[in-house]
């Protein structure tokens, strides 16, 4: 019960925008699911590593910018409540008139890090499920290992010290559009 309380407080004291976004995320994510190339990619039954390798690279290839609007789907999706401090930190850190650019410059660069790091997740988490997809139990195995492996290194907490970091934002000049762009990257990284 202390999850449910801890997620319900941080939704709670989200900004409406972010509330909105991330909704607008879920809905086009389960519409788009059931025709999209990530619902063709959730394989039920593999018959080895190869077949997977396959349908992966047919994805790829014919499918790109279907896959791509998936995954920014499920980055609208899961990302807002993520984001609520470091855009208030970028909306106050700069001028009036440069804040909404300012929030723009950051909500790209931090998207263009995520949708790097989907042309690497997804064919591996894809590849790791046609290896293990005789075994669902060792699948869960595996990702409890993983996460757990995740928990005790330096970089997890390098990733957290970066995430909690707000830089101070330049007001003027090329300074003040370049500044949420390296902000935003840094904390999508």
């Amino acid at each position: 019960m202390r999850a449910a309380a801890v997620a319900w407080h941080s939704v709670r004291h989200l900004p409406v925008p972010l509330q909105l976004a991330s909704l607008a995320g879920w809905l086009l994510a389960v519409l788009a699911e059931y025709k999209g190339p990530l619902a063709s990619l959730c394989l039920t039954y593999v018959l080895d590593a190869g077949a997977t390798m396959a349908r992966i690279s047919v994805a790829f290839d014919n499918a790109s910018p279907l896959l791509l609007l998936s995954w920014l789907c499920m980055l609208l999706a899961m990302m807002p409540p993520l984001l609520g401090s470091p855009l208030l930190h970028v909306w106050h850190g700069s001028l009036p008139r440069r804040r909404l650019r300012a929030v723009a410059l950051f909500v790209s660069s931090y998207t263009v890090v995520w949708c790097f790091a989907g042309l690497a997740l997804v064919p591996i988490s894809l590849l790791l499920f046609g290896l293990f997809a005789e075994s669902d139990l060792l699948r869960i195995c595996l990702g409890v290992v993983i996460a757990l492996a995740w928990q005790r290194t330096l970089m997890k907490r390098n990733s957290l010290r970066l995430c909690r970091a707000r830089p101070v934002l330049a007001e003027f000049d090329a300074k003040a559009e370049g500044d949420p762009l390296r902000f935003g990257a840094t904390h999508g990284i």
